[in-house]
């Protein structure tokens, strides 16, 4: 089966100009700041992009990290959090890392 990634930039934030893209199964860009749609090929803007890669976090760090956001991975959390599986189930991975990039990652750019 063939997975469609999002190689087009989709705006998380229209406030702050963030926008994120998927380009594999736990890789994302982000960047922020930007009031256009940033190209698919970056290799000749100034825009700044970060990279949130899933697979270098553990399962608590993740959960920690969401849980800011009012989201879990637990069900048995789910009294306190929403259960981020049943909230994006084709898309948790993309929430997951941009709570990443905001947590991590949003302080340090300045606009």
């Amino acid at each position: 089966m063939k997975t469609k990634f999002k190689m087009n930039w989709t705006c998380t934030d229209p406030d702050t100009g963030q926008w994120g893209r998927q380009v594999s199964p736990t890789l994302y860009l982000f960047c922020e700041g930007v009031s256009e749609k940033p190209p698919v090929d970056l290799r000749h803007t100034p825009i700044t992009v970060y990279q949130i890669d899933l697979g270098a976090y553990t399962v608590k760090q993740v959960e920690s990290i969401i849980a800011a956001y009012g989201y879990t991975l637990w069900s048995a959390n789910s009294d306190k959090s929403k259960l981020i599986y049943d909230l994006y189930p084709k898309e948790y991975n993309f929430i997951i890392a941009e709570c990443i990039f905001k947590s991590e990652f949003a302080d340090k750019i300045t606009i």
